[in-house]
């Protein structure tokens, strides 16, 4: 039994560390959506509220509504073919920006956008996560969700513990002590 306690510890100290060095929590502050002025005539509404808050471990992924994008046009001619749309993009967490590019096209009763896909983000030494903006159809008039894909793709090489893994560190290690000096009182 003493022996199974002790190991319990022993790997609930190395999980710690473990679960340390691939969790990460991301937060994007803002982002704005712009279109051209010439072209099929865009609207957008945003659907993520500011300082969204994402936790990740290394190669995990999270998809989510990010803008509502339509148009109140009812069919699409050669004039209002084409039409470059960006989304910028700024995180308090890590703190990085970029911006997604990307165009958007009609023809007769319907529009599509084209996102120029993925978006790199890099942070620290050798910190990277990405995100990928999903190509959408639209009927006109209408409108679709622009979802977003975050991936945490590479962790830096010197990563911070969060409190809870301390937390959790701090609790193997006093297991440890506990069982040690209870094992020394029963010799004595």
């Amino acid at each position: 039994m003493k022996k199974f306690l002790m190991l319990l510890c022993a790997v609930t100290l190395v999980f710690g560390m473990i679960v340390s060095a691939n969790a990460m929590s991301f937060t994007l502050k803002s982002y704005t959506v712009t279109t051209s002025s010439t072209g099929l005539n865009l609207y957008s509404s945003p659907i993520l509220k500011p300082n969204a808050n994402f936790n990740l471990s290394k190669g995990e992924s999270i998809t989510f509504g990010l803008f509502e994008l339509g148009s109140n046009e009812s069919s699409a001619s050669i004039r209002n073919w084409y039409k470059k749309i960006s989304v910028a993009f700024s995180f308090s967490n890590p703190q990085v920006s970029n911006t997604a590019t990307g165009h958007t096209f009609g023809f007769l009763s319907w529009g599509a956008v084209k996102w120029n896909n993925p978006l790199e983000f890099n942070f620290g030494s050798t910190g990277l996560f990405t995100i990928a903006l999903q190509n959408r159809l639209l009927r006109l008039p209408g409108s679709t969700t622009i979802n977003a894909k975050l991936t945490y793709v590479t962790a830096n090489t010197a990563p911070v513990p969060e409190p809870a893994t301390i937390l959790l560190m701090g609790a193997g290690l006093l297991g440890l002590v506990g069982y040690s000096r209870k094992r020394f009182s029963k010799k004595s």
